[in-house]
């Protein structure tokens, strides 16, 4: 499918206009590391497929010299949070079978709630929910709780991404990244570290980088 198709859905589907359902049919099909394509005649319709891998534990692909260098990942709690229930299945899936202990919640309310009942070393929170918003989640959960949170989000424009820096965000990815690249993300985090998208990180250096000028 060409990218112009999914760039418009996008936009449409951030001004909640139309295309929403297959714009989150394809982030969770790049959640797990797949894809999602169309093909279309007019007059005849569209037909829409997918592909999705098996993803194996970790342990299982990598070498003992890999795993000695990881971060002991295992009993580690982490918080998903995000108003799709969809995307909430899939990460839990997913990081519960990599040895986390994980739990969701479908809104900031709640996930305030679940950050002062127990303690949790990562939070994965949507920027975009309704009710209480990503940023003033994120602000809560900082001030009440050591748990580092990545910003997971469709929106990648200057403000949102700063604004959720300074609310306390250690990471901002990009809601299609790919699942895998979300457990480095997690490992890196865990080591100290802070992940951004490629995309994202551009962004950052553009905005704090000298304007150049050449004779």
């Amino acid at each position: 499918m060409k990218a112009n198709f999914w760039e418009k859905l996008k936009k449409d589907a951030e001004q909640q206009t139309s295309g929403l359902g297959l714009v989150i049919c394809r982030k969770l099909a790049e959640l797990m590391g797949g894809s999602i394509e169309v093909k279309s005649q007019q007059g005849q319709g569209s037909t829409f497929t997918f592909t999705i891998p098996v993803i194996p534990s970790l342990k299982a692909t990598r070498s003992h010299a890999q795993i000695d260098n990881m971060v002991n990942l295992e009993g580690k709690r982490i918080l998903v949070v995000d108003d799709e229930p969809q995307i909430r299945r899939v990460l839990r899936t997913s990081l519960s079978a990599q040895g986390y202990e994980v739990h969701d919640s479908r809104n900031g309310e709640d996930a305030l709630e679940a950050v002062r009942d127990s303690r949790f070393d990562l939070v994965l929170l949507d920027m975009n929910m309704p009710g209480l918003g990503g940023l003033e989640t994120c602000r809560q959960i900082r001030a009440g709780s050591e748990a580092a949170i990545i910003m997971l989000s469709v929106y990648t424009d200057n403000d949102r991404i700063f604004k959720a820096l300074c609310a306390g965000a250690v990471g901002y990815l990009e809601k299609d990244t790919p699942l895998k690249d979300i457990l480095d993300a997690i490992s890196v985090i865990h080591k100290g570290g802070s992940v951004m998208s490629p995309a994202i990180a551009r962004k950052v250096v553009e905005y704090f980088a000298p304007r150049r000028t050449y004779k």
